[in-house]
């Protein structure tokens, strides 16, 4: 179910920030780029430390909404990373990392993401970051709930190699009132994947493999 919510609506379409996912991929590359070529500051590098972790957001949310358009091409996907209500003035709206929106029956529909991830194997052994995806969903349970009566938030999983998801094994916290879960992330340099959507133990709502060779 797309935000129902005018006054949140009305500040969507207010953002001057919707960007197609394909530009802002490229704009990550391009970050990335230049911040090896550079000497380290404060996180530069790994994007996941503050200022920098604005630009991480902004990638997995370009990501996530790439992989979305690739299991339903078409319909004009963009996103907007950035939360939409301040912190004293979020209840009872839904918090949000980023948001996404396509064309639906002729007008613009809007869908708020969470933002989480399975760091690569490095940053997972030095941080207190859960070691694997049960643990991360188990940690989820006390906070991401949607609104009752307004399940609509989604939780967008970034999933760094190596890495083995076995969702015939995956529990998901009875706590957690969420529309939508998925995993996505790279299985290689030129292969990208994405599954989830309405997540029951051990059934994918959709799944599919893609090129990242034309980006």
């Amino acid at each position: 179910m797309a935000i129902q919510d005018k006054i949140v609506i009305r500040q969507l379409e207010a953002r001057a920030n919707w960007t197609p996912p394909r530009v802002g991929l490229q704009r990550a590359l391009l970050r990335s780029f230049f911040s090896q070529c550079l000497p380290e500051v404060g996180g530069s590098r790994s994007w996941r430390k503050a200022p920098f972790l604005k630009y991480h957001h902004d990638a997995q949310a370009a990501f996530f909404a790439f992989a979305l358009s690739q299991i339903l091409p078409g319909p004009d996907w963009e996103y907007s990373a950035g939360e939409v209500i301040p912190p004293e003035q979020r209840a009872p709206y839904v918090d949000a990392d980023c948001y996404v929106r396509c064309t639906h029956e002729g007008r613009k529909c809007y869908k708020p993401i969470q933002l989480k991830e399975l760091p690569p194997l490095a940053i997972r052994a030095k941080s207190r970051t859960p070691a694997s995806l049960q643990g991360l969903l188990d940690k989820l349970s006390p906070k991401y709930t949607a609104r009752k009566g307004h399940e609509d938030l989604v939780i967008a999983v970034l999933v760094n190699p190596p890495a083995t998801i076995n969702f015939q094994q995956l529990k998901v916290p009875k706590e957690i009132s969420v529309e939508q879960i998925w995993f996505y992330g790279k299985k290689g340099p030129e292969v990208g994947f994405i599954a989830g959507g309405n997540f029951r133990p051990g059934y994918l709502a959709a799944s599919k493999e893609f090129s990242l060779l034309d980006l």
